[in-house]
């Protein structure tokens, strides 16, 4: 090979040297701009992620709270000890006399509360006058408890009073209900509604 052929070598080397160097920096940045640009969309795509994971966990409360407030509303009513101590208690001294008991339709769980009520009344003095099943009223009373104390016309008995107030005392916020149509005059019954 002749010195001009060499020199010929040499300057296609240098410009593939510097093509292959040219090219390698053009990857280089090519390559950092990728995984910058990755990098942006991988904190984007977290951030979503964590605000969908903010998002479900208030959902999952919020799904939780419904439960537990559709359990306790379908959980049986049931007076606790402390309630049926408190009521006797706080009617030791007032008047007694009939009260009737009823309840609404012929669901289970109003069945036995109205029994629990019957047998609350009998061991705060009461004695109970009638104990029924009326089907042709209802009385929209306040949750948890839905009871009512109904009062017949005509002179309203000394211990109607005392008995809602009885109810209030340990946590049932029984409402006084004019019984005109389903009451005997002077007669007080207490209502006990379907959950």
């Amino acid at each position: 090979m002749t010195a001009d052929e060499l020199q010929r070598w040499a300057s296609i080397l240098r410009w593939v040297g510097l093509s292959v160097t040219v090219i390698g920096l053009l990857i280089t940045f090519g390559s950092h701009l990728i995984a910058d640009r990755l990098l942006v969309v991988q904190r984007g795509e977290k951030a979503a992620a964590e605000e969908r994971l903010k998002v479900s966990e208030k959902e999952l409360e919020a799904t939780k709270a419904k439960t537990t407030e559709l359990a306790e509303r379908l959980a049986p009513r049931k007076l606790t000890t402390e309630q049926r101590e408190r009521f006797i208690e706080y009617l030791k001294t007032s008047p007694k006399g009939p009260v009737g008991v009823a309840h609404s339709g012929q669901i289970v769980e109003t069945i036995n509360f109205a029994e629990e009520i019957r047998s609350l009344l009998e061991g705060a003095g009461f004695t109970i006058s009638s104990y029924e099943n009326p089907l042709g009223y209802i009385i929209k009373a306040p949750a948890p408890y839905f009871m009512a104390v109904i009062i017949g016309t005509g002179e309203r008995p000394p211990y109607a009073e005392s008995l809602l107030r009885a109810f209030h005392e340990i946590g049932i916020e029984a409402i006084p209900t004019d019984g005109s149509a389903i009451a005997a005059p002077g007669e007080v019954k207490v209502y006990v509604g379907a959950k």
